[in-house]
């Protein structure tokens, strides 16, 4: 949209590709169009000559050498991972995601976390033949999902008998069982092969917009770099301020 009202966009991406987490949010049952959607947003920055630059960090010194007008931070968000006892012997959802032949079959996995990243990733866990039990601390699943696919996936995670606690907590991981809490005050074992952790976000960019800003440069951010969210949130907030300039 930028380079469509005349402006001149470089973006600088940390990693080798572009797509963030769409990339991990594509892998789920169902969620497949994820990618293809991400095949058209690299499309377009390729047809709207957008200049990349791939494997390079953005800092003060960097932004500073572009000289830029405006500065718009969309880092995302990293795992927010909680200080529970033994948590170094789980894996987190996002890296089970991302390296999908790390992913079991026919195990017994306890998924720490009810949220929409929790439930997708024990559908993906169920769907390959394992057994699953999510431990969620809120008196609900998958919440911030837009109904229809909440129902979607309650149904599949329901149909599979994946075991659910709610209002529950996680008090410490071993290497083959997750101790845990249970709503009625239950202290209680799920034995397991693996532990998964989808604990949510959180944002990063707060340094970065600040080191930003510090260099006179007229600074924004959008996405999960001002408030964690989704592929919606994200998109609508990039849009308002490409919109604004």
């Amino acid at each position: 949209m930028l380079t469509g009202k005349g402006h001149h966009v470089t973006i600088l991406e940390k990693t080798n590709s572009l797509g963030g987490q769409m990339i991990i949010a594509g892998v789920p049952p169902h969620k497949e169009i994820l990618h293809k959607a991400l095949e058209w947003f690299i499309g377009e920055v390729k047809r709207q000559g957008v200049e990349v630059r791939l494997s390079t960090e953005a800092d003060s010194k960097i932004t500073a050498a572009l000289k830029p007008d405006v500065a718009i931070v969309a880092t995302g968000s990293i795992p927010s991972i909680p200080p529970i006892p033994g948590i170094e012997k789980a894996v987190d959802a996002w890296k089970l995601l991302s390296e999908t032949n790390q992913i079991p079959n026919s195990k017994k996995v306890v998924v720490i976390g009810g949220g929409i990243v929790g439930c997708e990733t024990a559908h993906m866990l169920v769907n390959k033949g394992n057994q699953v039990t999510i431990i969620e601390m809120l008196p609900e699943t998958c919440r911030g999902q837009e109904p229809l696919h909440r129902g979607l996936l309650d149904t599949a995670l329901k149909g599979a008998e994946v075991q659910i606690e709610l209002n529950a907590c996680t008090l410490k991981i071993e290497e083959n069982n997750v101790q845990y809490r249970n709503a009625a005050g239950e202290l209680c074992n799920a034995p397991c092969d693996m532990t998964v952790v989808a604990t949510g976000q959180k944002t990063v960019a707060a340094s970065l917009v600040k080191s930003i800003k510090e260099l006179g440069i007229k600074t924004y951010s959008i996405g999960d770099a001002t408030a964690t969210g989704n592929i919606r949130t994200a998109t609508r907030s990039a849009f308002d301020i490409a919109n604004s300039l």
